[in-house]
């Protein structure tokens, strides 16, 4: 029987006011999707965006697809963001162990391994790509830099003060939490969803591990989520203090969608 192919643009906005030939590409890839941005670092603008959803089996299909339709652009520097879980933070001085703990709690095979600095928190993001995908994107842009989705989110969490804050992000799939307790970060995890109260389930259960005072905490949400949907309003029940996460410099062609839509290619823009 043939496979159908599942991939769906969920968004495509860009301006023509730009020079393909001056632009930075930004490139997020996921179980779940694959975005890829187009950035002026000297303008601090996104240009163009497009989102598409994908099953975890047409990953290799689907990013064949948009590795063939950037290169086209001729970017002039290109920036892979991995949005997989497979990532393990560890103290600046524990770097030397940091992919072989990494292998030991995921026991994934044939991976290429890569580390981000994070200065700020004293942090190494240890990570990691199936040989296969990094092969395939190696093929098309050899010269490309590499950085894992945790590591644009603490970047930018540094700066955000010292009162307890939870940030999530969500994908038609997944969503990624960041736990800040103070001036410490307590968690930086991804989770797999289906149901609003899965996602209630997985909250309630952390701020009552790491001791976060539920009617106190400012959580802040991105990624694709709506204020009218079930999944706002069910997190809406359980915490008093609910914004969307728009804090960013960078400028965005205009359109009509929320702007916390576009925050984890915004906070990859401010890093690069």
């Amino acid at each position: 029987m043939q496979q159908i192919k599942i991939v769906k643009t969920l968004f495509h906005i860009g301006t023509d006011e730009y020079q393909e030939d001056n632009a930075v590409l930004l490139l997020e890839i996921g179980a779940d999707h694959i975005n890829y941005s187009w950035y002026q670092d000297v303008s601090n603008a996104l240009v163009e965006l497009k989102y598409c959803s994908i099953d975890e089996f047409e990953l290799k299909s689907a990013l064949e697809s948009i590795l063939e339709e950037t290169k086209k652009s001729n970017p002039v520097r290109v920036f892979i963001c991995s949005a997989f879980p497979s990532s393990f933070l560890t103290p600046l001085k524990y770097t030397s162990k940091a992919d072989a703990l990494l292998q030991l709690t995921y026991d994934a095979p044939a991976q290429a391994f890569f580390r981000d600095n994070i200065n700020d928190w004293q942090l190494v993001n240890s990570y990691s790509l199936a040989e296969d995908i990094y092969a395939m994107i190696n093929e098309v842009y050899p010269e490309a830099q590499y950085l894992h989705e945790y590591t644009p989110a603490l970047k930018n969490s540094s700066a955000s003060g010292g009162e307890d804050k939870i940030f999530i992000h969500f994908t038609t799939q997944f969503f990624r939490i960041l736990v800040k307790k103070g001036a410490h970060i307590e968690l930086v995890q991804t989770y797999a969803y289906k149901t609003p109260l899965d996602v209630v389930y997985y909250l309630l259960k952390i701020v009552a591990e790491l001791g976060v005072d539920q009617a106190e905490v400012s959580v802040y949400l991105s990624g694709l989520i709506e204020e009218a949907s079930a999944l706002f309003i069910e997190i809406r029940n359980y915490f008093l203090h609910i914004s969307f996460y728009t804090n960013t410099t960078v400028s965005l062609p205009e359109n009509d969608l929320p702007g916390h839509f576009f925050a984890s290619t915004s906070n990859l823009a401010v890093c690069v």
